[in-house]
């Protein structure tokens, strides 16, 4: 029994000084001197986690308050959480209800500009939230879409480009406002974080990427389709390109599935068919056309009916 009591006490001692180490390491301490280096939330005099429980309007515990609520700010900023946002901005009000000691206190009066910098520079996110919000979209996208790109889908490619140039005017709309390119936008996933600088001088990259992608993208895409292109020529090229190309069905006379370079050079009648819904019944619809040579000479007639079944006399 006595070695099990001294086993009980020896993992509660090694439970409790992790605890406090933890809670040491936790801590994250400045200076005056270091923040004027560096102005981030960080280097703000005093410490976090580090209150005098003893002492609740001394300098110690007023700073550690006070930074732990900007702490929680920029936390909250940076994991892109903006739905929570505008409930960790209370570190505007720092000094709340504790002016006259921040005003009195030699070692507060010292550290007062520090905080009210931040305290203005919170208060810039906050104003510039809504356009944040859309630029920090912006980024997400053109970064989802670049890196998908990469795989030679002609869509995402055509998105990457398009989103890119949407971050570019995004990026131009916050600094006409004097957002600072100091200021980080979230990561997300493999997405990185970055400053609003860092971004701004990577675009060219970026769109160059898109455009890279693009342009391979293409190239992928004639080469598929290669065997009809040299084939067709004329209405029936741009038919198909139109069409078939374009990931739409095509049909000859009376319903036959078209489906080779040859067939869509020698058929009559080529057919496109949609669905659709009437109330509760689905519905089909087809536009025929009829060609000579490379010449379209008829069409488009239209056919519709209710149901799931298109009778064959629908491809006329």
């Amino acid at each position: 029994m006595k070695h099990l009591y001294r086993s009980i006490f020896i993992f509660a001692f090694v439970l409790v000084a992790g605890v406090i180490g933890a809670s040491a390491q936790q801590k994250i301490c400045g200076s005056i001197d270091k923040f004027n280096q560096t102005h981030r939330w960080q280097d703000l005099p005093g410490c976090t986690d580090n209150s005098d429980y003893s002492d609740q309007t001394g300098a110690r515990t007023l700073m550690s308050r006070a930074k732990g609520q900007f702490k929680d700010f920029f936390d909250t900023w940076e994991k892109g959480d903006w739905d929570h946002l505008k409930s960790n901005s209370n570190c505007t009000s720092y000094d709340f209800n504790a002016e006259s000691y921040w005003n009195s206190d030699p070692e507060l009066v010292r550290a007062k500009p520090a905080y009210d910098e931040l305290r203005r520079k919170v208060e810039g996110y906050m104003t510039w939230l809504p356009d944040l919000q859309n630029l920090w979209q912006r980024y997400f996208y053109a970064m989802t879409y670049i890196d998908e790109a990469k795989k030679g889908d002609m869509q995402y490619a055509k998105m990457a480009v398009d989103s890119s140039k949407d971050l570019q005017k995004a990026i131009a709309g916050v600094q006409a406002k004097g957002v600072l390119d100091e200021l980080i936008m979230p990561g997300s996933g493999s997405i990185p974080a970055q400053t609003i600088g860092e971004i701004k001088s990577k675009l060219s990259e970026y769109l160059g990427e898109a455009n890279s992608s693009l342009t391979n993208a293409i190239n992928v895409d004639n080469a598929k389709w290669e065997p009809f292109t040299k084939l067709l020529t004329g209405d029936r090229l741009k038919f198909f390109n139109d069409s078939y190309r374009g990931g739409s069905n095509v049909f000859g006379r009376g319903g036959q599935y078209l489906d080779t370079p040859e067939e869509f050079d020698t058929a009559t009648v080529m057919c496109t068919r949609t669905w659709g819904h009437s109330g509760i019944f689905e519905t089909w619809r087809t536009d025929c056309y009829t060609f000579r040579g490379d010449r379209q000479i008829s069409g488009p007639r239209s056919r519709s009916g209710i149901g799931t079944h298109t009778p064959p006399s629908a491809y006329q």
